[in-house]
């Protein structure tokens, strides 16, 4: 009895901490419900997986936020592009003379000046920005591409504990009515006292694993709902489509040809590394000085004159090699970033292949054994013949734990297959020839 006191507490603690089951709907302490969010749930109840990723793009700030990177980087190609300002200056000498004093009337000398670039060094700078755009395109279709990934993977764990949440409360419903026909047994002694209450502790162990399934239901909501750029709720969010076991034939076709520098990451770091090579270019070419010419007039008295000058610095000590070194190490840096990801992606898409068909190999096995339809058989039979005397508890209660086992099993098993090609897929997405 010490044992059943202690269950006992356990499962009041249970019903004092855990959120109502989402069969008492309405119960739900909601964070945020007066700004419309209840009803942006209900809209999103109506996307499959692809309206989902297009409603997160639209309405997800980090994802808008990760686009202006972009935005950022062709800013500085525009400044790259710019020319040099004209410089304008103005002297005075000889201030507060006269025409009768030695120096002679104050001479004003107006003039501007400006910076000829022999060297082209702006169309380099063009050249190295316009590849710092391609850089921020390519960083920014590989987090687009873990976002969309970020995404599948929490659909398909909603899936899962939506799909948790329904066999568990439709086990612990046909269980409650066991209890009641055991209920009944033991009035009429023909169970013991014992044995129904061996019976009504399983029954505390399974509510408390329906309440827990809500829990993780919510929690799994809650960051679907980040993801989509929505406000949280305490309630879980109901989404479209279920886990239902699809050959890999019927599914997107697995790409045999790839190009694996024309995935994101791999190209951004090729760029760098060709951006590095122009850069080099670059430093080199601003060696050549520039060349600046000035042109002013002088004005004293009745006289007035023009002048003319140019000036250039000479490269004796300072001839750029440091910023050269710089470059040329950057580009051998890049190209060695860019050829240890192409060996890591190229073990990451066959292991990911290989796990998307040892998966598929299992639940074929499944299908084709009907094991989740003889499981559901098993337990009612067990039932069956329990209420008809000819079947032991201990019998029973290890048919039910079996049913929970093998459901349990097979939809983390779909869900681990559904995961695989979404992660297979994403490895190789871009480099489809």
């Amino acid at each position: 009895m010490r044992a059943f006191q202690a269950a006992f507490l356990a499962w009041g603690a249970i019903q004092i901490l855990a959120p109502q089951t989402f069969a008492d709907s309405g119960k739900f302490f909601d964070v945020e419900s007066i700004d419309g969010s209840v009803s942006r749930d209900h809209e999103v109840k109506t996307f499959d997986l692809d309206g989902l990723i297009d409603f997160a793009k639209k309405n997800n700030e980090i994802f808008s936020a990760a686009r202006q990177d972009i935005e950022i980087a062709r800013q500085d190609l525009v400044t790259a592009g710019l020319f040099a300002n004209p410089q304008i200056f103005y002297s005075q000498t000889f201030m507060g003379g006269t025409p009768s004093q030695q120096s002679g009337s104050p001479e004003y000398a107006p003039g501007i000046s400006f910076e000829l670039d022999l060297a082209m060094k702006r169309g380099l700078r063009k050249e190295v920005a316009e590849k710092g755009v391609t850089i921020e395109k390519f960083n920014f279709l590989d987090f687009e591409r873990l976002f969309k990934l970020q995404i599948k993977q929490t659909y398909r764990e909603l899936l899962l504990v939506q799909e948790q949440a329904r066999y568990k409360k439709e086990f612990f419903s046909t269980y409650l009515t066991l209890m009641k026909a055991s209920r009944i047994r033991a009035q009429k002694g023909d169970i013991s006292g014992i044995e129904y209450d061996r019976l009504d502790l399983e029954r505390i162990g399974y509510e408390a694993d329906v309440h827990a399934t809500e829990i993780q239901w919510i929690d799994v909501s809650q960051r679907m709902r980040r993801l989509l750029g929505l406000p949280p709720l305490g309630r879980p969010l109901a989404i479209k489509g279920s886990l239902v076991f699809t050959p890999l034939s019927q599914l997107e076709p697995v790409r045999h040809k790839m190009l694996l520098d024309r995935r994101p990451d791999i190209a951004a770091l090729i760029t760098r590394a060709d951006q590095s090579e122009s850069l080099i270019s670059l430093r080199r070419r601003e060696v050549i000085p520039t060349l600046t010419l000035s042109g002013e007039y002088r004005k004293k008295a009745e006289e007035g004159y023009f002048g003319f000058s140019v000036m250039m610095p000479l490269p004796v000590f300072n001839r750029n090699q440091g910023e050269i070194a710089r470059a040329e190490e950057l580009t051998k840096k890049f190209r060695l970033q860019a050829r240890i990801k192409r060996r890591e992606v190229t073990g990451e898409v066959q292991a990911k292949l290989r796990e998307v068909l040892t998966r598929e190999e299992i639940l074929l096995k499944y299908q084709e054994l009907g094991l989740l339809e003889k499981n559901r058989q098993v337990a009612e039979r067990s039932r069956i013949a329990y209420l008809k005397k000819a079947f032991s508890i201990v019998a029973l209660l290890e048919s039910q734990r079996n049913y929970i086992y093998v459901q349990k099993n097979y939809f983390e098993l779909l869900y681990l297959y559904f995961t695989a090609i979404d992660s297979f897929l994403a490895s190789v997405e871009g480099t489809s020839t």
